[in-house]
This record gives C-alpha cells, structure tokens and sequence, in this order.
C-alpha cells in the first residue's frame, strides 16, 4: 500500500532521538527544495523565452537569426514547427518539478512538525520558502488559524494566477501556434503532422500526471 509523505516522515522518525534526526535530514530536504525551485524557475524562463522567440519567428516574412549570448538559433520552416513541441515538452518537465517541489515541501513542513513543533504550529515555514514565479503560484495555503488578511488574498490570488500561467496559457498558445503553422505550412506537411501529434501526446501526458499525482494536504 502507498503511503503519503506525511506518512513515510512519520514511520521515519520514532524514539528518544527522532527530533534531531528529523532536524538533520529537514537541512538535506531544503537544500534540495532549494535547488528544485531554482530549476523550476530556469525552466519556466524557458517556456517564456521560447513562446516569444516563436512569435517572433512566425510573423517574419524573411529569414533572421536570434542570437542569445553564445547561442544562436535560425528562423527556418523546421525551427518554426519544432519550438511549439519543445515548448510542450518544457510545459511537462515544469509540472514534473512542481510536484518534486511540492514533495519537499510536504517533507519539510512534516520534518519542522517533529523538530520544531512551535515553528510548525505558528507556520513559520511559509517564511523561508523558496520563490517560486508569480504566475506558478503552488504550496501550502497558510493556516487558517494564523492567517492575515493579506495572506488570504495572496493565497487566492495565487490559485486564480496558475490557473492563468500553469493550464490556461499553455493550451491557448499552443492551438495559437499551430493555428499559424497550418496556415502557413499547409495541411500536406508530415513533418508538421508529426511535432502536433507529438505536442498532444505531451499535454496528455502533462493531463494524465496532474490527475494521478497524490493530493496531500500539508501537516494532516
């Protein structure tokens, strides 16, 4: 039988020294909520750059080259119809690392319950969370019990911004991209035929991962 974070954090931990072993290991799962959130944000820049790179692409009449420091990338027919399946591919590693960084999140909050239990009972971990971007608002909502007013509304507006950033956006631009694709290429293009089928593969995967992962609420 599967066990949730909390659960396994819980079996982990029992007897005289379960404190400052929990105190040990809540630094190791930090450090990489730490590193998670800086990857996220990495790739979330990503996703941006390329959306407007492929507007930027799709309405030149000639070919131009787009140079990023050392990089440089051509507008060529091939580029044009590969970015919107890149940026599907970017759009599911994102989800993958929201729900690594949720897993930590859940670790550590369950971790501060059995080292620090007056930090976890005053909610002092949502001070020290590491940002993730605005638009991906994602965690723990602060407890109810402690909440301010000004946490209550950017806990609501956190929800409304990812359903925007996170599920809205990523559907628009890509019927948007391959709406202009079309157009331009044709319907004969195979090549093109190729990258949507497999752009709709990785939405439906991205789909299938949010419905499967465990929704788990943190300090239950």
């Amino acid at each position: 039988m599967s066990k949730s974070i909390n659960e396994r954090i819980a079996d982990s931990f029992q007897g005289d020294r379960a404190a400052a072993r929990a105190k040990d290991y809540r630094e190791t799962v930090y450090a990489a909520w730490k590193d998670v959130s800086s990857a996220f944000n990495r790739y979330t820049l990503l996703i941006a750059l390329l959306m407007a790179i492929f507007e930027l692409f799709i309405s030149q009449r000639t070919s131009a080259d787009i140079s990023i420091g050392s990089f440089t990338l051509g507008n060529s027919p091939v580029v044009q119809i590969v970015l919107p399946t890149a940026i599907a591919y970017e759009i599911y590693q994102s989800y993958n690392l929201t729900g690594r960084w949720l897993d930590l999140q859940r670790a550590y909050v369950a971790l501060t319950k059995i080292c620090a239990p007056a930090q976890y009972k005053n909610d002092l971990d949502g001070l020290i969370r590491p940002v993730l971007p605005l638009l991906w608002g994602v965690g723990a909502d602060s407890t109810a019990g402690i909440m301010r007013r000004v946490d209550s509304f950017a806990d609501e507006l956190k929800g409304r911004l990812f359903l925007f950033a996170g599920i809205i956006l990523p559907i628009a631009f890509e019927c948007l991209a391959y709406y202009q694709l079309f157009n331009r290429f044709g319907f004969g293009n195979l090549f093109l035929w190729t990258n949507l089928a497999l752009t709709a593969v990785l939405l439906v995967l991205t789909g299938i991962y949010l419905n499967v992962r465990p929704s788990e609420k943190n300090g239950e």
